[in-house]
């Protein structure tokens, strides 16, 4: 449970909960599997045996487990970045946000590819910087389902890319495999590793859990499904939640323990993914809010969330108290806001809408400090991306079918790509690690760009 989240089924939003505490019986059992973990479990038994048959009973999980040292380093980066960002009109540090931003490259913990460091956004007055040159992405791979596609994600590695169609399947892909078919030797296995099928209605947003190996989805059928990825030639999901409205969007905690959940109806849920219980914020009061969400997205560091409303509102929330700290109402100009991407300092959130102006907001003070011109969106649905330095930003053109590239420091519009979709392209997904992109459309396709060598 988020501390400060309220069931959805218990107090009455807009009540101030005292600071909660995590219960003993909850709290020592996580002591103990850290204890054995450590290897110390003498002292891990002794605990355990001076506990009442009860909490024995609830932990009965007593097995090694690294879960509490987790939740510590979590709970240590949101007290860092919790005056950061998000404080009505005044800006966040800055000097916190850009630690170690411009170091070199990092290697890779298993002797793999070389990771690239996104060099942090700023978009301060009187940074003059030129524009950049547009990347030269070309087209690498079309995987093709029987109906619309409606997302995509990268996992966190970058390693895999899923998709989610309206034929209500989602497909797995491997962008090692599709990489090795463009070298010299185009040995590889097939793009495609996984085909599932659980849901009966559209898919209409994929998510993968920061440890790869989980997948979750969410569908018209108001079902949030979850995918064990190390199970060859399994289907369907392990575990599901059942909501009352169709799913619109979903995204991980950087814990991995909880998915923000956006549905048709207008509250946020947060649903935890041991416990299967769901949560709403305490604020505002659910008659202050509208029309369905079109997308919701946690910050990279965990401490906020926001919600991008078809009402034409962006609200911003604070994870640990689940209060809103901000909303920025009419941000497309009252039409609905289609998407929302954090900038990887936590410091800027990209939104689209339907007035066919991409901005990003400065979350300290809520301002507007850039607008994408050169494309349109008014008829449909159509999401932005930053790329995974945050150098560019990418999305569609209604007008050209084109994928679209921007400095996202400049605001120049670097180049329109022939994407040779036959219908609109509705998503942008971008990799975590490299200038890879995926464009989701409804010609029933999803393409792989890359841009580099």
């Amino acid at each position: 449970m988020f501390p400060g989240m309220t069931s959805s089924s218990s107090s009455a939003p807009g009540a101030s909960p005292p600071r909660p505490l995590l219960p003993k019986e909850e709290l020592i059992p996580l002591i103990v599997a850290q204890l054995k973990e450590y290897g110390m479990h003498g002292i891990a038994t002794a605990i355990a045996e001076m506990q009442p048959a009860s909490t024995s009973g609830a932990g009965a999980s007593f097995a090694a487990s690294n879960k509490l040292a987790e939740l510590c380093h979590l709970g240590t980066i949101v007290q860092e970045g919790a005056d950061d960002v998000i404080v009505r009109g005044r800006a966040g540090n800055d000097d916190d946000d850009d630690e170690d931003e411009d170091e070199e490259d990092d290697a890779a913990d298993d002797g793999g590819p070389r990771r690239k460091r996104a060099r942090g956004l700023s978009l301060d007055a009187g940074d003059a910087s030129p524009s950049r040159k547009a990347p030269d992405f070309t087209m690498w791979f079309t995987t093709q389902h029987r109906g619309a596609v409606k997302g995509a994600a990268f996992s966190h590695d970058g390693r895999y890319f899923a998709t989610a169609s309206a034929d209500a399947s989602i497909k797995v892909l491997d962008v090692e495999r599709i990489r090795a078919t463009r070298s010299a030797s185009g040995e590889s296995g097939p793009a495609v590793i996984r085909t599932l099928y659980d849901h009966t209605g559209p898919v209409n947003d994929v998510a993968f859990h920061p440890n790869g190996t989980v997948l979750a989805s969410g569908s018209d059928d108001a079902h949030i499904k979850l995918f064990d990825l190390t199970k060859g030639g399994v289907k369907r999901g392990f575990r599901y939640f059942q909501d009352s409205h169709p799913i619109r969007s979903i995204s991980f905690h950087p814990s991995g323990d909880f998915l923000l959940t956006g549905t048709d109806h207008e509250c946020v849920r947060i649903y935890d993914i041991q416990t299967f219980k769901c949560f709403i914020p305490t604020t505002p009061n659910k008659e202050e809010l509208k029309g369905p969400l079109n997308m919701v997205r946690f910050s990279p560091r965990g401490n906020v969330f926001a919600t991008a409303g078809s009402d034409g509102t962006i609200r911003l929330y604070d994870t640990i108290s689940s209060r809103l700290v901000n909303t920025i109402q009419a941000a497309h100009g009252g039409a609905s806001v289609s998407s929302i991407s954090f900038a990887k300092n936590g410091r800027y959130l990209l939104s689209a809408g339907q007035d066919s102006l991409p901005r990003i907001w400065d979350l300290g003070s809520g301002r507007v400090v850039q607008t994408f011109e050169g494309t349109v969106h008014r008829s449909n649905c159509v999401g932005a991306e930053f790329s995974f330095n945050d150098d560019f930003v990418l999305s569609s053109d209604e007008a050209t079918g084109s994928l679209v590239c921007w400095d996202s420091r400049t605001g120049v519009l670097l180049r329109k790509y022939a994407a040779g979709h036959g219908a609109v392209i509705r998503g942008i997904a971008t990799s975590p690690l490299d200038l890879f992109a995926v464009t989701c459309s409804d010609d029933n396709r999803a393409k792989l760009w890359h841009a580099g060598g």
